[in-house]
């Protein structure tokens, strides 16, 4: 009888979610996206996660329980050119599958997976009381789950990256919370750590981040094919010091900190040039020449700090090794009125075919009740070709997406500092100040490039050709669900039917529960999971992340002077080739260690959280009346 019964609940949650799903269309209904992930594999951009503004909803807040993707081969729907790829929603989600904001998806381009790490849920209460690793194959369009060890947590908005070279996910800092772990019993934490995980071999590592073990978040990394295995560059964000009655404050733009793939060193290196102002949440993409004798990372808005809290709306380029930042939009000397300002934060920038950078969404804190939608048409998508685009009188960044363009040639804005020419040939390869460290300065002598990844497993015959033909069933709308119409044509009758059957099992039900009204009632669970109904379905959020401007002015100091440092006794190594011996590695600190034994209300079995020096830097309250408000 029990099955009977769950069985008319199944089908009765089905056929509701169905009705909701037509409620949501991800195009027609599209006003904005903001806070979700976004990832490059193939001719593909998957999205994932975050939350949307609905066209005619205002500024009411929804989250994307979709997995969605952009064609990176057309521009063309329904036969109108919208001049950017065009979205598709045909993929598979499971109600399982956490929809989260600030997380990652990590891309395994060689073996077709994305893999989905860290996020924080948007409403209050976390379903999940098991961190586990979902991982999405584009070949199959199927989920699976893996365990996560215990010594690795749930962050979000931390920094991350994929390293295809190296078939690996790395991820930076972030906040712990209890939106991110329902047995989080403490203030939001900013971890000092950095993640590291093995797509193949499924392995996790956590080991220690910079060297002044400050707690990061809300930061950029980004790869650079320099050393004997690659290097990482981090900057921007939040920083809290490691030690006692620290604040959170902002990074300065003008400190990069570097991470060597192959001894897993930090370093540390002072920019110069047009150092942007502090900023959090922003996005970029990296683009190399053709000779690797440079990288540059393109950077796009953010959310600011003090009297810069509402944003930025500019694009920067740090070019390594010279490390010299170079403002290029809005271009020098061109002045833009208030007005004429679109600052926004909470937004992805995936770079395609190493010339192009498609930079989506965002939050707006010049238009909080969303009165003005984000490129609606386009699904809030915008394109910055890294080149530039020679439009006869003038070269311009911001131009339509071409599928067909491939081909990455150095730009006159950072030609004009670094020399060379458009394929590269650099002629200055140093810092105006010199390297901070003589080890780094070896290291980005040595230019790396390995061999393409051999998969470990073999895609599909037909998944080369399942891309186009999924384009135009999406594009055409085809199928049997897919428009409201055909929907209903189906699901109708099945309600009803349905409708019968919920109502003999209502009558069963009933019956049972008189027959056992003398027993004692079970405990109900410590929380209620978010229930996400179908991939089709949205549910009405009233939270905004940490951040979000409303009129006020966060009490953030202001942005720090340019930080030096100390390079006295560093152990350089000499001028030769040969790197400096690291120093002496502290061991590892795996898994959660309980603090001494404290007065908790409510204890909740699992783990508490660790000490402040196992990694992770209290983000410290602000004063009475100074809380930040939550957009609505």
């Amino acid at each position: 009888m029990g099955r009977a019964l769950g069985l008319v609940a199944a089908l009765l949650a089905a056929a509701t979610t169905g009705v909701r799903g037509q409620q949501y269309d991800p195009r027609t209904d599209f006003c904005r996206r903001f806070s979700h992930e976004a990832a490059v594999l193939g001719d593909r951009l998957y999205i994932d996660g975050g939350q949307l503004n609905l066209a005619g909803k205002g500024g009411k807040n929804f989250t994307n329980d979709r997995l969605l993707w952009h064609d990176l081969t057309q521009t063309k729907l329904d036969g109108k050119d919208i001049e950017m790829p065009v979205l598709m929603t045909n993929l598979s989600k499971p109600d399982e599958v956490p929809s989260v904001i600030g997380g990652i998806l990590w891309a395994d381009q060689a073996n077709g997976r994305l893999f989905q790490y860290g996020g924080e849920w948007p409403e209050p209460g976390v379903p999940d009381e098991q961190f586990d690793l979902w991982t999405y194959d584009t070949y199959n369009d199927s989920w699976a789950k893996r365990e996560v060890a215990r010594d690795i947590m749930r962050l979000s908005f931390g920094a991350g990256m994929a390293v295809e070279e190296s078939g690996k996910g790395y991820y930076l800092g972030g906040w712990m919370s209890s939106r991110s772990d329902i047995n989080w019993r403490a203030p939001k934490l900013a971890s000092n750590r950095m993640v590291e995980y093995d797509f193949v071999a499924d392995t996790w590592q956590n080991s220690t981040g910079p060297d002044d073990k400050a707690g990061r978040a809300e930061g950029a990394m980004f790869y650079i094919p320099a050393g004997d295995k690659g290097m990482l560059a981090h900057f921007g964000g939040v920083r809290i010091a490691d030690k006692d009655g620290a604040e959170e404050e902002p990074a300065s733009m003008a400190v990069i900190d570097l991470y060597d793939l192959a001894s897993g060193r930090w370093y540390t290196q002072n920019a110069t040039g047009d150092i942007p102002e502090s900023r959090r949440r922003f996005c970029g993409g990296v683009a190399h020449a053709q000779d690797r004798s440079s990288s540059n990372i393109y950077i796009y808005g953010g959310l600011g700090f003090g009297a810069n809290s509402t944003g930025y709306d500019d694009v920067h380029i740090l070019t390594i090794p010279t490390f010299q930042w170079i403002k290029v939009f809005p271009g020098k000397g061109v002045v833009v009125q208030e007005k004429d300002k679109y600052p926004h934060y909470d937004l992805s920038c995936s770079v395609v075919k190493n010339s192009q950078l498609l930079i989506i969404g965002g939050q707006f804190p010049k238009d909080l009740d969303a009165n003005n939608c984000d490129a609606q048409e386009k699904a809030g998508v915008h394109n910055l070709v890294m080149s530039k685009v020679n439009k006869g009188t003038e070269s311009v960044y911001w131009e339509v997406f071409d599928p067909e363009r491939s081909v990455y040639t150095v730009p006159d804005d950072i030609l004009d500092v670094i020399g060379g020419d458009a394929q590269g040939h650099a002629a200055v390869k140093s810092p105006k100040n010199n390297f901070e460290f003589n080890d780094v300065e070896v290291l980005f002598r040595r230019t790396y490039a390995p061999a393409a990844r051999t998969p470990t497993r073999t895609a599909p015959a037909a998944f080369a050709t399942s891309t186009s033909a999924s384009s135009a069933k999406s594009t055409d709308d085809s199928g049997a669900f897919a428009t409201p119409a055909k929907q209903a044509t189906i699901l109708v009758p099945t309600i009803i039917g349905i409708a019968l059957l919920a109502g003999l099992g209502f009558f069963l039900f009933r019956r049972r529960r008189q027959n056992a009204a003398s027993r004692p009632a079970e405990e109900p669970p410590g929380y209620k999971p978010y229930n996400s109904a179908a991939a089709e379905s949205v549910v009405t959020s009233s939270y905004t992340p940490t951040g979000t401007f409303n009129g006020y002015q966060p009490p953030y100091p202001p942005p720090p002077p340019l930080m030096g440092y100390d390079t006295t006794g560093n152990g350089y190594s000499d001028a030769g080739a040969q790197l400096s011996p690291p120093p002496p590695q502290e061991l590892p600190q795996h898994g959660w260690r309980s603090p001494e034994p404290m007065s908790i209300r409510s204890p909740v079995p699992g783990h508490y959280p660790p000490p402040l020096l196992e990694g992770l830097t209290e983000a410290r309250s602000p004063g009475p009346g100074q809380e930040m408000k939550e957009r609505r």
